[in-house]
């Protein structure tokens, strides 16, 4: 018999996924209206495994085949760049990448990737990018700037998409230890992740 008592493995199977009942509630709720969620938490407390398991259960949870959900690791390779971050969630979607260009300014490929999710929107498509290890995107400050996150706070406050975040501080204490003043980082509430209750403790028992 397979041992489930692992450590640091994301759960895969969304049938081997244990409480977070509360938390789960108020993410869904917000999602429902497109607004969006920072999960905070310290390592290994699960933050990986909830944002997989919503991006799993999502048309059961919200009972709307309109939503679609990435869930997007921010501290693979693929997402290092503003360029390679804006493609590789385009590709995700199907849509086009043709408008963003490595010599193109960074300003241009951020309205370019507007444009490809705006028109999602407005086909009736619900998108929610649910991005792990957020925290990765502040390493490179040159790339992921207050320009970026300003781009992203207006998608976000137009409703154009939602996202679900997951880092170990919250994102205002990032933004404030690399004296960023973008507005971005009060937008989304903030979902505490801590110990099991003694009810989800006995279920996953």
């Amino acid at each position: 018999m397979r041992n489930p008592f692992t450590i640091g493995n994301m759960i895969q199977n969304p049938e081997q996924f244990v409480g977070r009942t509360a938390e789960l509630h108020h993410i869904i709720n917000r999602l429902g209206k497109l607004e969006s969620c920072s999960v905070v938490g310290e390592r290994r407390i699960g933050k990986s495994s909830l944002l997989n398991h919503l991006s799993q259960t999502r048309v059961t949870r919200l009972g709307d085949k309109s939503f679609q959900f990435l869930y997007i690791e921010l501290t693979d390779a693929s997402t290092q760049t503003i360029v390679d971050f804006l493609r590789t969630i385009l590709e995700a979607l199907n849509c086009s990448t043709d408008g963003i260009k490595d010599e193109n300014k960074p300003n241009r490929n951020l309205m370019a990737f507007d444009h490809e999710v705006k028109a999602l929107a407005d086909c009736g498509q619900n998108i929610v990018l649910c991005l792990d290890e957020f925290e990765g995107l502040f390493e490179n400050a040159a790339e992921f700037n207050n320009a970026f996150f300003n781009h992203f706070r207006t998608m976000v406050n137009h409703r154009r998409l939602a996202l679900v975040t997951a880092s170990r501080k919250t994102l205002e204490t990032y933004g404030n230890e690399k004296k960023l003043t973008s507005p971005f980082f009060n937008l989304l509430s903030v979902t505490e992740l801590g110990d099991f209750t003694e009810e989800e403790a006995v279920q996953f028992l």
